[in-house]
């Protein structure tokens, strides 16, 4: 009998010491949010020619690239830069339908990138505009890879500070006294406040779909990035 009181008191006790454990922490979201100006501009150019003969569909377009090439060359974009990212050939079949000629539809994408400077990107499109051509153009402002080495990190130490702030906060107002950091989460897991996943090692992007585009003027708005961690720190009651 004696062995079984001591188990029970055993397993009571060390339940106790884990429960107090767990109490004595605060856990903080920490939020760090800065706004960029892109500075690189990425051009997407569609091109498709349809022709009775596959191989008149295929001159066409070789033209047409030829011209779009030599074009932005003239600008001061390198050929070298000027990359296809995808190329392929439609048919439009005339065998079921009399009334219908068979068509050849080439079609041609390509890409390069500029500066985001407002002059740059104008230039670029009233270059391509003056060809009146069937050109398909849509851009996409982008970081370029020395912002994109310093976004991170810079996301990183505001959340931590954010943390820090909100923690002393916290600990004024409830006269406890914080110990230290006892665990940082940082990546997909389920959020410490409710049941639902939390992807924290996700940058949210807003700002691109509101910049201003008019005859004259294309100014590359800032971009909101924001990145969260959850700080979890080690806690004593005064």
């Amino acid at each position: 009998m004696k062995k079984w009181i001591f188990l029970i008191i055993v397993i009571f006790g060390s339940s106790q010491f884990l429960h107090s454990q767990e109490e004595n922490i605060l856990k903080i979201e920490g939020k760090g949010e800065v706004e960029i100006i892109p500075e690189v501009m990425k051009y997407t150019l569609q091109v498709s020619i349809n022709s009775e003969a596959q191989k008149k569909s295929l001159d066409d377009l070789n033209q047409v690239v030829a011209q779009i090439t030599k074009t932005l060359t003239s600008i001061g974009i390198n050929p070298d830069s000027i990359m296809t990212e995808s190329f392929n050939v439609d048919i439009m079949d005339g065998r079921y339908n009399q009334n219908i000629e068979t068509q050849y539809i080439a079609n041609q994408q390509l890409s390069f990138k500029s500066s985001s400077k407002s002059e740059t990107i104008l230039s670029i499109l009233n270059a391509i505009s003056d060809l009146d051509l069937p050109i398909e153009i849509t851009n996409q402002a982008e970081l370029s890879k020395k912002q994109n080495d310093s976004l991170e990190q810079m996301l990183l130490n505001l959340a931590f500070k954010d943390a820090e702030q909100k923690s002393n906060v916290i600990a004024q107002a409830g006269n406890i006294q914080i110990e230290g950091i006892s665990r940082v989460d940082y990546g997909n897991q389920l959020e410490p406040f409710s049941n639902q996943l939390y992807a924290l090692n996700e940058v949210v992007v807003t700002g691109y779909g509101s910049q201003s585009r008019s005859f004259g003027n294309y100014n590359i708005p800032p971009q909101k990035f924001t990145k969260s961690i959850i700080v979890t720190y080690k806690i004593k009651t005064n």
